[in-house]
């Protein structure tokens, strides 16, 4: 009979296939914890945080087997290091780990930005340890229990230019572990996707609660503002500061096309309303249909991002197998990238 491995009051019968190593443990690395430490993929999951209430819930809750307080002492042996920090902190994470990865380890961040994440990781790592970008949509930001937090989650995959065949394909493996879907983009795409859908609606927030609260007459203003001003401002909430400045600050470029973008868009609104009563409603009132249209069916689609990519294409190794193969039998590496991008980039229907 096999040895017996025990971490966290979990048995195996067997050695662990791998190790993997959460820096991170919010609401997202202990939900990548939950779905890494199940019993039947068979990894040893080690945890960081700088947070130790944080490391102790996510031990608490079976996300992870083992806390590290230093992060190069948790990435020592890893076959995949996962980075669920914020964009601000990953540049030093990536210096403190960089030493202590091991050859061919796999560095998967999670940030929402990529070509900033991409030179401070070409900078930090050596060339035969590999970074990929991936960043999780979620269906929704809080799912009953017992259903994941990435369960029918989109994952899309960003590839670093020249990286390894064989880390893409293991990063795509782990979103089936997840319940998520994979799509692939470059660094640039990805960046200006996110300058229009994280980064600008945020600016616009901004920019709603400045126009209305620095006009003369917030004083009694404040008094009438309903859930309206309420919801259109509501971005400002739990905002973190510092580390929304970084984001918009290191994604100018792209955020500046797409305010200027939004600058036509209100600039044309603006020639709208200097038209008579009649004219202006019914120009109104068709944009405004118009809009509420398109993003009802931009909500139903968001409900299953699996949707678009339901043609999964021809079956793939599990992430057990993945381990197996690229940090334990260490044969066949390459032979199921191409089956790996066929599936995961799958026509839509």
């Amino acid at each position: 009979m096999g040895s017996t491995a025990k971490v966290n009051n979990v048995t195996s019968p067997t050695s662990p296939t791998g190790k993997v190593t959460l820096i991170g443990l919010g609401t997202r690395g202990t939900a990548l914890g939950l779905a890494l430490a199940k019993p039947e993929l068979n990894l040893r999951v080690v945890g960081c945080d700088r947070d130790a209430g944080a490391a102790k819930r996510a031990l608490a809750s079976g996300a992870i087997h083992l806390i590290e307080r230093n992060s190069g002492r948790a990435c020592e042996g890893s076959d995949l290091v996962v980075l669920a920090v914020p964009f601000l902190e990953v540049r030093s994470v990536l210096e403190g780990i960089a030493a202590a990865l091991k050859v061919d380890a796999v560095v998967v961040e999670t940030a929402p930005l990529k070509t900033s994440t991409f030179e401070w990781a070409a900078q930090a790592m050596p060339r035969d340890r590999h970074l990929v970008g991936a960043y999780l949509i979620v269906s929704s930001p809080t799912p009953e229990p017992p259903t994941p937090l990435f369960e029918r989650a989109l994952m899309i995959i960003v590839a670093p230019r020249g990286s390894d065949s064989t880390a893409l394909e293991f990063t795509a493996r782990l979103a089936p572990a997840l319940g998520a879907t994979t799509f692939f983009v470059d660094a640039d795409e990805f960046d200006g996707l996110m300058a229009g859908t994280r980064h600008l609606p945020l600016l616009l927030s901004l920019a709603c609660y400045r126009a209305v609260t620095e006009a003369p007459g917030w004083r009694d203003g404040r008094r009438v503002a309903d859930d309206t001003f309420a919801e259109a401002t509501s971005l400002l909430t739990s905002l973190d500061a510092p580390h929304a400045a970084a984001e918009l600050a290191a994604n100018r470029e792209n955020l500046a096309r797409r305010l200027g973008l939004a600058i036509e868009q209100l600039e044309e609104l603006r020639h709208i309303l200097a038209g008579d009563e009649t004219q202006t409603a019914d120009k109104l009132e068709t944009l405004l249909r118009e809009a509420m249209h398109g993003r009802r069916r931009w909500m139903q689609a968001r409900s299953d991002p699996s949707h678009d990519h339901a043609d999964q294409g021809p079956e793939m190794p599990s992430l057990r197998d993945s381990f197996a193969r690229m940090f334990g039998l260490g044969k066949d590496q390459r032979d199921i990238i191409r089956a790996a991008k066929d599936a995961s980039t799958a026509k839509k229907p």
